[in-house]
């Protein structure tokens, strides 16, 4: 996984709220289909952040032009992701069962933090930038797939979503693609 150049930004809200944070992959169309079989990010460990024990859902979808808030195709069932003790470093989280994506179009990989009960208050890790047009932002109280679409998610794109904010989420995917290769699902695509 590509690192993250030393530095991220942790972002929330001052008391709890739920959001909806994800990235949008657009794999070769012969790497279809995809088998996903886990995500990777960050969950920073500055007090306040994060917390042992607080959940984040984990939700595939499947979009096929390239614009999330206008609807996307939930894909598999949703993980839910129980924290151990944050750190400033990539966690794996296993996809049980995996997710398979048929395509062709567009992966979108989404993390939510659904659950009032959780601790911490900036669960969604960032990069510093610049800003690659792939990373978007919503609200979310939600065990369920939300409807990209609905008013209520909001989902915008991070540039409109927090004014001066240029970060990409750090989320990351790895699975096997068609052939049966592995494939990673990053930045770089």
């Amino acid at each position: 996984m590509p690192p993250t150049g030393g530095s991220f930004s942790g972002i929330g809200c001052t008391s709890y709220c739920g959001l909806i944070w994800l990235n949008r992959f657009t794999p070769n169309v012969t790497d279809y289909p995809i088998t996903i079989n886990s995500v990777s990010t960050i969950f920073g460990s500055p007090a306040g952040w994060n917390a042992a024990g607080d959940t984040i859902s984990v939700f595939v979808y499947q979009d096929s032009d390239s614009d999330p808030s206008n609807g996307a195709t939930p894909v598999g069932i949703p993980t839910v992701y129980t924290m151990g003790a944050p750190a400033n470093s990539f966690v794996t989280i296993p996809l049980s069962p995996p997710v398979v994506v048929s395509g062709p179009g567009e992966v979108l990989i989404a993390l939510s933090n659904p659950n009032a009960t959780n601790v911490g208050l900036r669960p969604a890790s960032a990069d510093s930038g610049p800003f690659v047009g792939r990373s978007w932002l919503g609200n979310n109280t939600s065990t369920t797939p939300p409807d990209l679409a609905s008013p209520s998610v909001g989902l915008m794109l991070n540039t409109a979503a927090i004014t001066g904010f240029v970060g990409n989420w750090l989320i990351r995917a790895t699975g096997t693609n068609g052939p049966g290769e592995p494939i990673v699902l990053d930045s770089s695509r």
